[in-house]
């Protein structure tokens, strides 16, 4: 009997979830993204078995249909099923004939490549509309009702609608065995005393070589008679456990005096956290959360998503090394386009990938790099860096990551960055002098030379060698009084952005 391997894969994501900035929405639109891997997916297949489901979470699902009709009529049907549930978002799906009861490596690979080849296919939109047709404001796609005098098109009343409280799927996901994690309806609940907040992703690197590593491993093993599906399987839930054990891990040490206090006043357990899991699933990681709190929490999830994956790994009997991420923190105001902070978030995680993959090592090290919106510009992190970020008249550069979550030479750890923080921290620390100075960087060299000389001068008459020495302001100097050098790169802006969002440190 002829076998058919099944694959889909789900994108556009963050663009489907992050198209309001209305919180409440947010959630509606996180949790249609997770059912459709999940129950979406399993409706809809007459006679579904788990044991034929490889994957199914994260975006990406593949599963082994046994009779040839059925695989049809899913291939004919999932495809409107998903889009009349999520309008907007975009799915692909492939097939490919098994020569065996289960798939090979090779036919593992073929389904890969099919599916890359159907995401270069335009899918037209369902959602486009009469020119006389009624219009959502804050969309413009077409408006199917009305609530409270505003037209809503189809996608935003399907967020809507959709179960918004506290006790979604990824909050049944994060719960542990002592404590249940509830989160916020309003976006306010989360923000800052400055009224920021950060929208956090985070991505695994080099999943795609570890499936590949993984299914040579199969070839070469002495245990060959081992089925290439089981292997697969294993690693998918390998990284799934992986990435909700360093979650929920994650919380329980960054909110740990919220959570302390909560039991310490009423001994509850059901907590309400000041951030909102947006996806956590597969090797992908994005949540809102308060701006004080952002960089402590992807730090440790970071650190437990590769100290877990090898756990994982090694429990599984999978013959691969530890799986590491790269992560970008989006710091933005409450009324800050949503999507376009969603959008900085990933481009932020991008750029710490690329720096990763160029270091020396035989593994990619885990990093990230944050930045906070100050300006109404919009635009690749790139362009942020030559607009905002260099100071041409003193050919300073203020992009200082990305950071490193462990020892890596000629880099900046986060471990350093944090003790910058506390030195300007100091009461003696001239911090106004110092946001003065930066400002001065930008316009005139002369100027900022002797401005930081001044700043150095006062903290040697308060004796404070060790401020001078913990920000590394003489050698800063030499280095731009240095005509020679053209492009120095500085990790005092950030600190001092960490240092103003970050009440914690």
């Amino acid at each position: 009997m002829t076998k058919y391997l099944y694959g889909a894969n789900v994108k556009a994501v963050q663009q489907f979830i992050f198209q309001t900035n209305k919180l409440k929405e947010i959630i509606g639109a996180s949790e249609l993204v997770e059912q459709i891997c999940t129950n979406l997916f399993e409706k809809q297949v007459e006679e579904f078995k788990a044991d034929n489901r490889i994957i199914a979470a994260a975006g990406i699902i593949k599963y082994i249909f046994e009779d040839e009709t059925e695989c049809k009529n899913l291939v004919r049907v999932f495809p409107k099923v998903v889009l009349g549930t999520a309008p907007g978002i975009v799915f692909n799906q492939a097939v490919v004939r098994m020569t065996g009861d289960q798939p090979t490596g090779e036919e593992l690979k073929e389904l890969e490549q099919c599916l890359k080849t159907q995401r270069n296919k335009a899918i037209p939109p369902l959602e486009t509309g009469l020119r006389i047709t009624e219009r959502s404001r804050r969309t413009g796609l077409p408006a199917i009702k009305n609530e409270n005098d505003e037209p809503l098109d189809k996608a935003t009343l399907l967020k809507k609608n959709a179960k918004t409280d506290g006790v979604g799927s990824l909050s049944q996901k994060l719960t542990g065995e002592k404590i249940t994690f509830l989160f916020p309806k309003d976006i306010k609940e989360i923000a800052s005393e400055k009224n920021y907040i950060a929208i956090i992703h985070a991505d695994g690197n080099n999943l795609g070589k570890a499936i590949r590593d993984l299914n040579e491993n199969q070839k070469n093993s002495v245990s060959a008679q081992e089925s290439s599906i089981k292997r697969n399987k294993d690693f998918s839930q390998a990284i799934e456990k992986a990435s909700l054990s360093a979650a929920r891990t994650a919380l329980e040490k960054t909110f740990a005096d919220i959570i302390a206090k909560a039991k310490e006043k009423d001994g509850k357990k059901t907590i309400t956290l000041p951030m909102r899991p947006v996806i956590i699933g597969g090797d992908d990681f994005t949540v809102i959360c308060n701006a004080a709190y952002a960089l402590e929490l992807t730090t440790i999830f970071l650190t437990e998503f590769e100290k877990k994956s090898a756990e994982e790994f090694e429990s599984g009997g999978l013959n691969l090394p530890a799986l590491t991420a790269c992560a970008g923190i989006a710091y933005i105001k409450t009324n800050y386009p949503f999507h376009y902070g969603a959008k900085l978030a990933e481009d932020l995680c991008s750029f710490s990938k690329k720096a990763a993959k160029q270091q020396e090592l035989n593994y990619v090290p885990a990093c990230l790099t944050f930045h906070r919106v100050q300006s109404s510009f919009v635009g690749e992190y790139s362009d942020l860096i030559e607009r905002e970020l260099m100071a041409t008249a003193t050919g300073l550069s203020f992009s200082g990551g990305p950071y490193f979550v462990s020892s890596v030479d000629g880099r900046t750890t986060i471990a350093d960055l944090l003790k910058q923080v506390k030195y300007l921290r100091d009461a003696d620390t001239p911090g106004s002098k110092l946001r003065e100075w930066i400002s001065t960087c930008h316009i005139n060299k002369s100027l900022a030379i002797e401005d930081l000389k001044r700043i150095i001068e006062i903290l040697k008459y308060k004796k404070k060698k060790n401020i001078i020495d913990g920000l590394g302001l003489n050698d800063l100097l030499k280095k731009i009084e240095d005509e020679k050098i053209k492009n120095i790169q500085t990790t005092l802006y950030d600190a001092i952005t960490i240092h103003s969002l970050n009440s914690k440190i």
